[in-house]
């Protein structure tokens, strides 16, 4: 049984090693949104809002989520008592409409809580398989000098899946000067945010020894996604048009083959678990993609990839990729094969965090209680 009786809520700025430039935004930190949460029992789990800054990329944003955590969500958990974490999004959605990322940190953290009572950790209560995920970085198109030293530091760590990020202008004109040195053995995936027409992808795929294609164009109707697809031999990954279970399911339907699954955006464990199951009946491919959140929701998402139903290599780099110091005591590093090892012999989520430079990078801490 879950119940509830406080929940912290951080707001952190975490500075980031190397300023990243978004589609939209150039970063020198991040604003994130933790939750510390405890049930009656004394259990305590963290969990993190994969909601950014601003609504660049999507409508909610940091201090949207903020705000209905602190006024509707959490006041509508504690008032409540779940026998499984499954049922929370379903007693969630029936009381608010919309807000999937505020949603999912509320939800995943309860995900935690549930296996700690069983003395599990998250992989194991989530029914996860896999022992280690495979690495997969993301590199933005910058001077061919620029990228392919990027490139070849990713090589170096043994990265399995390199995206490269680009929006249809005349960087591409130099795209395949900067994979030209990458090994056939590690995939390429073009990721364009929506900015691509479908002869500026006819003559990429061509020219580029590139595996798949994220997000071509901005919008998803059946007609746009086949017109694109029978363009190119290589499979098209959907991220922004894969909001909830409804758009993955109508997606499926229309006979989309590659869908991109991010638990903080669709509302949490449940609703991927959901959209897990609808990509294997349809026989489509995934991958589990990033939202660059800390080690803390890092290490939702690699207990999550472990499902069986992931086939190709998603959005884990390692702590150092992102941040100057990430909130984990033990930072996120692969292995020797470009590998992260999933955490099955911990109890609950796995990293240990570090509350004391929470605190020190937080610039607003609330509780919540009963």
């Amino acid at each position: 049984m879950i119940k509830l009786t406080e929940i912290k809520v951080y707001n952190i700025e975490l500075p980031l090693k190397n300023p990243f430039r978004s589609a939209n935004q150039l970063l020198a930190s991040k604003q994130a949104l933790l939750l510390k949460i405890k049930d009656d029992s004394g259990y305590e789990a963290w969990s993190e809002c994969s909601a950014q800054q601003h609504p660049y990329y999507h409508p909610e944003t940091v201090q949207t989520s903020t705000h209905i955590l602190t006024q509707y969500l959490i006041p509508l958990m504690l008032q409540n008592s779940f026998k499984h974490p499954r049922e929370i999004i379903l007693y969630l959605n029936q009381h608010i409409s919309g807000h999937n990322f505020a949603k999912a940190a509320i939800e995943m953290g309860c995900w935690v809580i549930a296996a700690l009572q069983k003395q599990q950790s998250l992989a194991t209560f989530i029914q996860s398989k896999k022992e280690t995920i495979s690495s997969g970085t993301v590199i933005p198109i910058k001077s061919i000098e620029q990228s392919k030293k990027v490139l070849a530091t990713a090589i170096t760590k043994k990265y399995h899946r390199i995206k490269i990020k680009g929006d249809g202008s005349s960087s591409f004109n130099v795209l395949h000067q900067i994979i030209s040195d990458v090994p056939n053995t590690i995939t390429i995936v073009l990721d364009s945010n929506g900015r691509l027409n479908a002869d500026q992808l006819s003559q990429i795929s061509r020219v580029s020894t590139i595996d798949a294609f994220e997000q071509p164009y901005p919008t998803y109707t059946k007609k746009t996604h086949n017109h694109f697809q029978e363009k190119i031999d290589q499979p098209i990954f959907l991220d922004e048009s894969a909001n909830t279970i409804s758009d993955i399911e109508n997606m499926l339907t229309d006979g989309v083959k590659g869908i991109v699954i991010k638990p903080g955006r669709l509302g949490g464990f449940q609703n991927s678990l959901s959209a897990l199951q609808l990509v294997h009946l349809n026989q489509a491919n995934c991958w589990c993609g990033g939202m660059h959140e800390t080690g803390i929701g890092k290490a939702y998402n690699i207990a999550l990839a472990a499902r069986s139903e992931f086939n190709w290599v998603g959005d884990f780099t390692e702590s150092d990729y992102y941040w100057k110091q990430d909130i984990i005591q033990d930072p996120w590093e692969s292995n020797v094969n470009g590998e992260f090892n999933v955490p099955f012999s911990t109890p609950g989520l796995g990293v240990n965090v570090n509350e004391e430079y929470i605190k020190h990078v937080s610039t607003d801490i609330r509780t919540i209680k009963m």
